[in-house]
């Protein structure tokens, strides 16, 4: 039930993209969206709240690009799905990762998914075989790299989260936002609300 006028904070992280399948290139974070004293609610009323799903796992023997995360929303505010990485789509060409709230990885020189500014950074691209890292909330991905989370502490301890996937390392854990690597599904996002009782 919305409280008219409230001050409150938010965290809104949008599902993870995942990763390409086979050799595939590591999915990009979902949107990342935090701010101090939100006062938006101006009407008592149910309010909006969707939690996104990660992106579904690419599998299969088909070489295929992965898919992107879905839209985390609170009231009006909208956290964008991390983009897909891309997936081979021959023995020697990547498909371009998906733009999203944060970008997935390419191979063999394709474009990578770029970010939405605010929510998240670009992914990155490399050359012939090597697979593409996705874009983070904190820093766009870089060679092998991904690109890093940002860490909060809404809900009391510092957790960091919308990190990309990388070579070897992109579980996509479920309410991180993260994005998932070769064959793995995105992690779901999340969207925390902390009231200020007066």
């Amino acid at each position: 039930v919305g409280d008219a006028n409230a001050e409150l904070d938010y965290l809104i992280i949008a599902g993870g993209g995942s990763g390409g399948n086979n050799s595939g290139c590591g999915g990009g974070a979902g949107g990342r969206l935090y701010l101090e004293n939100y006062t938006g609610i101006t009407s008592t009323g149910d309010i909006t709240v969707t939690v996104g799903a990660g992106g579904a796992a690419k599998t299969g023997t088909n070489y295929g690009r992965g898919n992107n995360g879905v839209d985390s929303v609170f009231n009006s505010i909208t956290a964008t799905g991390g983009g897909a990485g891309g997936g081979w789509t021959s023995a020697s060409s990547h498909q371009a990762g998906n733009d999203g709230g944060s970008g997935g990885g390419s191979g063999n020189n394709a474009t990578p998914g770029q970010g939405i500014d605010g929510q998240g950074n670009a992914g990155s691209s490399l050359s012939n075989y090597g697979q593409g890292s996705g874009g983070g909330a904190g820093s766009a991905a870089s060679g092998t790299s991904r690109g890093e989370g940002v860490a909060d502490s809404i809900t009391g301890s510092s957790v960091t989260r919308a990190s990309g996937a990388e070579q070897g390392d992109g579980t996509g854990a479920a309410n991180t936002g993260n994005g998932g690597y070769r064959s793995t599904a995105g992690g779901s996002g999340i969207v925390i609300i902390r009231y200020k009782f007066q």
